[in-house]
Order: C-alpha cells, then sequence, then structure tokens
C-alpha cells in the first residue's frame, strides 16, 4: 500500500503507529497556539454545550478537546471522542485518565462514526477533514446523524 493510499478512509501515513511521539507534539504545539485558543473559544461560544448534552469529538487526537466537552456536558452527559490512531488514542485515554475525566475514546472514524443517527447533541470536528481522502463522505455522515 502506498503512503497517500487510504486506510478506513484516511491517509496511511495519518494514522501509522510510528513517531507518535513527535505528532503529539505537534498537537500539543498547536493548541498552545493563539490563534487556534480564539478559534476555540469562539466556537465553543456557538455550540452552547450544556449540561447533559452527548457530544462527540470526531478525530479527537490527544482528548484536550474530548476533556474540554465532558467538562461541559458534566456526569449527567457524555463526550465520546473517535480517533483511528492507536497511539494518539492510547495518549488521549492516558490523559484523561490522569485529569480524572470523563471523556471516552474509541477506534473508529469520521466515515463510519459509532453512533446511531441523531443521537449526538454536539459535534466537535476541527483539523480533521485535510486528512481524510473522500471528505465529503465524512461530512454527509455527519449531516446525516
Amino acid at each position: 500500500m502506498g503512503e497517500t493510499e487510504p486506510v478506513s478512509g484516511f491517509r496511511k501515513q495519518n494514522i501509522a503507529a510510528v513517531d507518535v511521539e513527535r505528532l503529539v507534539a505537534a498537537l500539543d504545539q498547536q493548541d498552545a497556539a493563539a490563534g487556534v485558543r480564539r478559534l476555540r473559544a469562539w466556537a465553543y461560544e456557538a455550540l452552547a454545550v450544556r449540561a447533559g448534552e452527548r457530544a462527540l469529538d470526531v478525530g479527537s487526537g490527544t482528548g484536550c478537546q474530548t476533556g474540554r466537552l465532558a467538562d461541559a456536558v458534566g456526569p449527567d452527559g457524555d463526550a465520546l471522542g473517535i480517533e483511528p490512531n492507536p497511539g494518539l488514542r492510547a495518549v488521549a485515554e492516558e490523559r484523561a485518565a490522569a485529569a480524572g475525566s470523563r471523556a471516552r475514546f474509541t477506534d473508529s472514524d469520521a466515515l463510519a462514526l459509532p453512533l446511531p443517527d441523531a443521537s449526538v447533541n454536539v459535534l466537535w470536528c476541527e483539523r480533521v477533514l485535510q486528512h481524510l481522502t473522500e471528505a465529503d463522505r465524512a461530512v454527509a455522515e455527519k449531516q446525516a446523524g
């Protein structure tokens, strides 16, 4: 399989288990960027996440946004991060456990969301579409729910 051929809709190099430390460092650096922080503050205000809601973070990476969603939905809500990269998913699970977060993570991708249609109140999908071979299918999948 070539480097740009899809694996579950993602380009192979974007879900490879190699070099996870460098990928985590890059994601952490992006998370700290002022522009990203401003964009997220604006998005959270627009989303108006409420306690008790069900939130889905598509392409959860290191889990920082899934954790934030878990805090916002509180103990009566649910926050699930889906991440096809096993190394990133492991980091997300470790960080959530260390923070005492209720965020949960599972192996899945944007082309096959692991929840029934119309079962999510909040959908977070940040910096994901550029990694997909079929972004239009992923958008249609989100709209179906």
